[in-house]
């Protein structure tokens, strides 16, 4: 009788059990492969890595603390010497740094002080798309509309929605 296998073997039988155990390996090996395809196909990706100092840690204020306090605290030195930054002379991408204003936003202060003026509170901000309260309450500490005569910048005016 011709036998599947070389010299002539009996081919082996297996019971239940023992062709559960070999499709359960041989569907791990099969797994297996798979995993290592995907990973060698991903692998030209760069890995994770995190990256200390790269983004600031929540603010959290200290009791009798001020948003302003705390906001020069935490603020890394470059930043520092620009806080806080006047809305009447700030350029694009200045108002891009602060904190919830993306480039579009920034475009629509920009058109809004061109077309109406100079601000005259901080608060005339949430006169411009986009812009509501709660994103209010996170510029205040890093903005100023300064005095009328005082492009440089002054106190805070209107500090209040």
């Amino acid at each position: 009788s011709l036998s599947p296998f070389p010299f002539g073997l009996p081919m082996p039988v297996f019971n239940r059990s023992e062709q559960l155990i070999l499709l359960l390996l041989a569907s791990a090996l099969v797994i297996g492969a798979g995993v290592r395809v995907t990973d060698s196909y991903f692998s030209d990706l760069e890995d994770f890595h995190v990256i200390k100092g790269a983004v600031q840690p929540p603010i959290e204020s200290l009791p009798g603390e001020t948003g302003k306090d705390v906001a020069r605290s935490t603020a890394s030195p470059a930043h520092q010497a620009a806080l806080p930054l006047n809305l009447n002379s700030a350029t694009l991408e200045q108002l891009t740094t602060l904190p919830g204003i993306g480039p579009r936003t920034a475009e629509r202060i920009l058109e809004r002080r061109e077309s109406n003026g100079p601000f005259h509170q901080v608060s005339d901000l949430t006169k411009v798309k986009g812009i509501g309260k709660r994103t209010l309450e996170r510029l205040l500490p890093h903005i100023t509309v300064g005095e009328a005569g005082n492009p440089a910048g002054g106190p805070h005016k209107g500090r209040t929605p």
